[in-house]
């Protein structure tokens, strides 16, 4: 349907409504168009439709009218939706295969423009919702998408100047797993480092 994303979101709509899994692929800053048929043609009606949500984040020289920096916040005010943020490929991956295969409701994944960041080799990663790396008890930084690489490159040199952070790195981002909160809880400093608007 081109760029006709209201129309794109309902079509597909339609199609989960037909029984098959539709993935509609589109950039982040325009799906701001569609979203009244997220919320009434996708969450409302309950449809298993995936959204793979392109240059999510920052995207430099494609210009201010293609910044990907609202969808967080919008995408949380709606209700039963989930949101996945992957910052390596083998995690984009099995994000996709759980929304194509288990998912039941209407689901976002977003990925940035270009490629992977590199981070070291030490942290591995799991497919679970968050991965949690504990250095500091009292100061964490919270993160999630392609800009991790970059909290797991800065606790590398903190650690060299002995300075300790633990790290809170999310793969899904709503639901926030229950266990993630506590673990924030416990720390006297928590500082988010994210490509977002303050506000929601």
């Amino acid at each position: 349907v081109g760029i006709a994303e209201q129309h794109a979101v309902t079509f597909a709509s339609g199609l989960a409504k037909g029984g098959m899994i539709p993935v509609f692929a589109v950039y982040s800053t325009f799906l701001q168009r569609a979203y009244d048929q997220l919320v009434h043609d996708g969450s409302l009606q309950k449809q298993k439709l995936i959204i793979g949500l392109d240059r999510a984040g920052f995207v430099g020289e494609d210009g201010v009218t293609h910044q990907g920096l609202l969808d967080v916040s919008y995408l949380n005010s709606i209700p039963d939706i989930t949101v996945y943020s992957p910052f390596t490929y083998d995690r984009l991956r099995l994000d996709i295969d759980e929304a194509i295969n288990s998912a039941e409701n209407l689901t976002v994944i977003r990925y940035p423009r270009g490629g992977e960041m590199s981070f070291p080799d030490k942290y591995k990663l799991s497919n679970n919702d968050f991965d949690y790396f504990e250095y500091s008890n009292n100061v964490l930084i919270v993160s999630y998408g392609r800009i991790s690489a970059n909290v797991l490159n800065a606790v590398e040199i903190l650690n060299k100047n002995n300075l300790s952070v633990s790290v809170l790195i999310l793969n899904k981002i709503k639901p926030i797993n229950a266990e993630s909160v506590k673990i924030a809880n416990k720390y006297n400093k928590v500082f988010f480092y994210e490509e977002s608007t303050k506000s929601g």
